[in-house]
């Protein structure tokens, strides 16, 4: 299930995102991590009725967003997203040290991965990070599948394949591994 930040040719994304204009302007540009949990949630059947705001503003009630005191948004902490993750019946951790090996294990095992990734490695004077789900691995072409919400790393960001040299070029080697329900991560 893919779900992007925005939907092309929608003249109007902040209804499909389920809020007024400035809430949409405001969190469009933060909500990666939130995208990953709604496509994984809606994978699952379980976020399908809830919109993206909606869980963003779970996300802001848990702390996930790191909110300055003018008001800006300044990132996202992965503990209270697992935690987030956690409150819709999925099992979630969080992983300092995400290296190849153990991303092709976990991949293997049917869990999802939550990478976290280094955006000034992709867009020049980009400083930030970004979260892409990685959900599978193709053992015949040894490239990794997944979906950025925010289409950085090609201009659709759907079934996006990369091979492990490129990937591992723009990993912060950290994220989340999520577990389908009734499993543990």
């Amino acid at each position: 299930m893919y779900v992007p930040k925005r939907a092309v040719n929608d003249a109007e994304p902040w209804t499909s995102f389920g809020s007024d204009r400035l809430s949409y302007e405001k969190w469009i540009p933060e909500v990666c991590g939130i995208c990953c949990l709604k496509m994984v949630g809606d994978t699952f059947g379980v976020t399908n009725s809830v919109t993206l705001f909606e869980i963003t503003a779970m996300a802001i009630a848990n702390g996930t967003f790191v909110v300055g005191l003018d008001g800006a948004v300044a990132g996202a902490y992965h503990r209270p997203l697992a935690e987030l993750f956690e409150s819709f019946g999925f099992a979630c951790e969080v992983v300092r040290v995400l290296d190849t090996p153990r991303l092709l294990d976990v991949l293997r095992e049917g869990s999802y991965v939550i990478l976290s990734i280094d955006m000034s490695k992709l867009v020049p004077g980009k400083v930030s990070g970004h979260l892409v789900l990685v959900y599978g691995h193709d053992d015949e072409s040894d490239e990794f599948l997944l979906h950025d919400c925010s289409s950085v790393i090609q201009p659709d960001g759907r079934a996006v394949r990369l091979n492990r040299t490129t990937l591992e070029s723009f990993s912060n080697r950290k994220g989340l591994i999520v577990a389908p329900l009734g499993s543990t991560a």
